[in-house]
């Protein structure tokens, strides 16, 4: 079973942030899951919104965000020095109410990669997989995301130095990102994600090609449709589960990897057999 923490341990530390995805690979993880979006100078930055989200950000005076504006300080439109003197860490997070907190920024993801390949090296722990979601919405181009062209270029030239070959899977529930990304590099893996209104099946006909991995919402699943799709040489990745109980019943069905935001409760899980 594949151990995969969510924006690093969302439950522990502020999600994807430096601190975090550290304390993910210290907990034991195999792999961290984190998001991307792009800067006005063409920077990948670590964010799961294209905006400075009140809920996890405060200006850089220590002010709150008020929800009226959040979508206006829009990422695609600053440099990222702008971008990381907002404090993305010592907000309290009302889903999460034991979330650690400490002071953040949004990071680059050439730092994010360079300090987990460093931890790893350093404490002689087995290399780490990188699963990346690229954030897009199409009806967004240009707004708040590049267009996907753009978009895919610049992301592998960011990850092309470091070489992780199977280490990396990009994903994202954006199918035109993701056939961009198979025209450009046949060889990259492949994630499509599916949100839970979505049809598994009726999403997999959108791509030009068989991705290596599905994503879906996991109560989307059953053992049989897990059977099937594993049949079909899949691998399956469900997000987000943090309660025991999910746990237990996503990989009861033979799942190859779980998403979530706690990755401690998820290795005890595992630990224990049960």
């Amino acid at each position: 079973m594949f151990v995969i923490g969510h924006r690093g341990c969302r439950g522990i530390l502020p999600e994807n942030t430096l601190d975090g995805f550290i304390e993910a690979i210290r907990l034991g993880v195999d792999a961290i899951e984190l998001d991307i979006v792009v800067s006005l100078d063409e920077e990948i930055v670590v964010s799961h919104e294209a905006f400075m989200s009140r809920v996890t950000c405060t200006f850089p005076d220590g002010s709150t965000i008020k929800e009226v504006d959040d979508q206006k300080i829009n990422l695609y439109h600053m440099p990222y020095e702008e971008i990381k003197a907002f404090d993305c860490g010592l907000k309290h997070h009302f889903k999460f109410p034991n979330q650690i907190k400490i002071p953040a920024y949004k990071p680059l993801l050439a730092e994010v990669i360079i300090a987990c390949e460093t931890y790893c090296k350093q404490h002689k722990i087995r290399p780490i997989t990188y699963l990346i979601e690229i954030k897009s919405k199409p009806e967004l181009y240009g707004l708040f995301y590049p267009n996907p062209q753009e978009y895919v270029a610049i992301l592998l030239k960011e990850v092309l130095p470091f070489q992780l070959k199977s280490r990396l899977v990009l994903k994202s529930f954006d199918v035109e990102i993701l056939n961009e990304i198979k025209l450009r590099d046949s060889k990259k893996r492949i994630s499509l994600l599916i949100n839970s209104e979505e049809s598994i099946d009726e999403k997999l006909k959108q791509l030009n090609f068989k991705p290596e991995i599905i994503g879906p919402y996991f109560k989307l699943l059953n053992e049989s449709m897990v059977a099937q799709y594993k049949s079909e040489g899949f691998y399956i990745y469900p997000w987000t589960i943090n309660e025991l109980t999910d746990m237990k019943a996503v990989k009861k069905m033979g799942v190859d990897g779980i998403i979530t935001d706690y990755p401690d409760r998820l290795i005890n899980l595992l630990s224990s057999g049960k």
